[in-house]
């Protein structure tokens, strides 16, 4: 029979002292018939109160006292290390396979910088090629470092992938900018338009500069258009901007057009040469040190990226 909760105790009925009275006491008043008495479902009241017998507590055993694990690299950039291993959910041999093949499928040009600024260091180095216990008893940076080492020239490596990597961002985002501006260069040549444009003003400013060693001249510089606006009537606000927009409305209305025809060169308008210039000649600077790396690196780092760096180059 299962054990029956405590929580409602029924108090045990005293026996009544001679000298009291019967009708004072329920109890004694009970029906003693057994067809009178009050019977409870006992099955039922034993299923809903009945506590289950508590099973004896095993012994644990003793508790295994965790190794601590070895490492030669600093907290904090054993931290990182770490945190920027986890990024890749493979193993440390897959990813030192991964820049001795040179693969940037999972390393982009991010993830490369980190890398670089996360290289063992001399010191390290040096303690980890004179560790002779179980690699297994390293921390897992410290075993990476020992995989990464195994690679032939891996901070060459690295620094290759990472020039390549961001050669091909920087082509991408100059070259619709250098397209632009090749294409407003060609619109300012072919446009007839803007050779009677221009024209006109020749004239106009050979008439005006009659008699000086300026009246006759062949052509002028794109710079002389500014001076436009410069060059004041003999009535006050109009300048000779002026009076050619009005002999255009008068007599040349198909110059109206050229606003249409030069589109391109509004476009290409915006874009800062100087900057793509910039840019462009950090990144080659960058790749001529990469190709002089590269031609005193052994055979195999010579083959797989000295044609990428090339090709950047060019």
């Amino acid at each position: 029979m299962l054990q029956t909760s405590s929580c409602f105790e029924v108090p045990r009925v005293t026996q009544m002292a001679p000298d009291d009275s019967e009708s004072r006491s329920m109890w004694a008043v009970m029906p003693s018939s057994s067809k009178e008495l009050v019977e409870p479902d006992y099955a039922s009241l034993e299923i809903l109160f009945s506590v289950s017998p508590t099973a004896p507590m095993e012994k644990m055993g003793p508790k295994v006292k965790k190794i601590k694990e070895i490492t030669f690299i600093g907290p904090k950039k054993s931290l990182l290390l770490s945190i920027f291993l986890k990024q890749f959910k493979c193993s440390n041999e897959e990813i030192a396979a991964m820049i001795q093949k040179g693969d940037s499928s999972k390393l982009d040009a991010e993830i490369l910088k980190q890398l670089l600024k996360l290289l063992p260091e001399d010191h390290e180095i040096n303690s980890l090629k004179s560790f002779k216990e179980e690699k297994t008893e390293l921390a897992n940076a410290d075993q990476f470092y020992l995989h990464l080492l195994e690679v032939p020239s891996y901070q060459l490596r690295i620094e290759c992938m990472l020039i390549c990597e961001e050669t091909k961002i920087l082509l991408e985002c100059l070259w619709p900018k250098a397209q632009a501006i090749r294409t407003a260069c060609e619109t300012l040549l072919t446009s007839h338009r803007l050779l009677v444009f221009c024209q006109l003003i020749l004239n106009v400013g050979n008439f005006l500069n009659y008699g000086h060693h300026t009246g006759d001249a062949g052509g002028f510089k794109i710079s002389a258009l500014l001076r436009l606006t410069e060059t004041k009537a003999n009535q006050s606000h109009i300048t000779l901007l002026h009076y050619i927009l009005e002999e255009i409305e008068k007599n040349h209305r198909d110059l109206l057009q050229l606003p249409k025809d030069l589109d391109f060169v509004s476009k290409a308008a915006g874009i800062h040469f100087d900057a793509m210039q910039a840019e462009a000649g950090a990144n080659l600077k960058k790749l001529l040190e990469i190709e002089k790396c590269l031609f005193l690196s052994t055979d195999d780092v010579k083959m797989q990226h000295a044609k990428s760096v090339q090709v950047g180059q060019s």
